[in-house]
């Protein structure tokens, strides 16, 4: 059992040693964590508006590949909104343990052409099998 004077002391130099992990968490969310979402954000603003503009593949790759980025820039942070109702794994389905987007989409390739038109896309997952 602790002596009264120990307990004292530690109580004591308790706010000290707080005091760096405190002034490491803020310049974490300030240097790190706002900063990387707010690129995140954007980037993926520059995405959509690059879409309305011209959906195809050529005119998307570099939007997608700078906000891939600047996902992977912030993935690891494994709280918050990003990962409310599963946000994180809509956002990147990658790497998918259980192969379930690959069997989601051999499925729609094997199935009902009409499936694959563009109307019906809205109501198609890749995140699970059908």
């Amino acid at each position: 059992m602790l002596s009264r004077s120990l307990l004292l002391s530690l109580c004591f130099y308790a706010p000290f040693w707080a005091t760096p992990a405190l002034a490491d968490f803020e310049l974490t969310v300030s240097d790190h964590i706002l900063p990387g979402y707010a690129a995140f954000a954007a980037s993926t603003q520059a995405l959509s508006d690059a879409a309305v503009k011209d959906c195809t593949a050529d005119s998307l790759k570099p939007a997608f590949n700078a906000a891939y980025d600047a996902w992977v820039a912030v993935q690891h942070l494994r709280f918050g909104p990003a990962e409310a109702d599963g946000l994180s794994v809509a956002i990147a389905f990658w790497p998918d343990p259980k192969g379930s987007g690959a069997k989601s989409q051999r499925a729609l390739l094997l199935g009902d052409p009409a499936q694959l038109t563009p109307e019906h896309f809205p109501d198609q997952s890749v995140g699970h099998a059908v």
